[in-house]
């Protein structure tokens, strides 16, 4: 068994980041976290990450992923990214019943010295914002269309009276 397989592996992949990723991802918006190794052990997160999970870095970093994050769908992803090097971008509704709040999430590699994976990258963009606006504008558009089916009928009726 290889240390990172131990259940105990909390990994001190330092070594082998980019020592540049704190200072780019930490002013970033976008919520995002490093993870390393096939287990996918979280090894940084950005203030917007820490936010969003509503938790402190010290109570993420260390963790897997699976630990830390809900739900199962990103796993696949993750796994295959590690694997394959080739980065993902993905746009799930959030509560597939519901089909109203949407996210988004975008994975790519991290390679080592040796140009193997080192581990991945989980950048989360939340749309629900722009999925929002886009059925009210939607819901304006068909008000606007049956208003002006109205005044077309309405049009088309008194019209039809002062032929009479």
């Amino acid at each position: 068994m290889d240390a990172e397989s131990s259940p105990n592996y909390r990994g001190d992949p330092v070594s082998e980041w980019p020592g540049l990723h704190v200072s780019i991802f930490d002013g970033s918006p976008l919520p995002v976290v490093m993870v390393t190794g096939a287990r996918h052990v979280v090894h940084y997160v950005n203030p917007a990450f820490c936010h969003m999970m509503g938790r402190s870095k010290d109570k993420l970093i260390g963790n897997t992923f699976a630990e830390i994050m809900p739900g199962e769908g990103w796993l696949p992803s993750l796994t295959r990214v590690y694997r394959t090097g080739e980065a993902e971008t993905h746009m799930e509704p959030e509560n597939p019943e519901a089909r109203s709040v949407y996210w988004s999430y975008t994975v790519w590699p991290v390679s080592g010295a040796n140009e193997s994976p080192v581990g991945v990258v989980f950048t989360v963009t939340e749309t629900a914002r722009f999925h929002q606006q886009a059925t009210a504008v939607n819901q304006e558009l068909m008000l606007a269309v049956v208003r002006q089916h109205e005044l077309t009928a309405q049009l088309q009726h008194e019209i039809a009276e002062r032929k009479r």
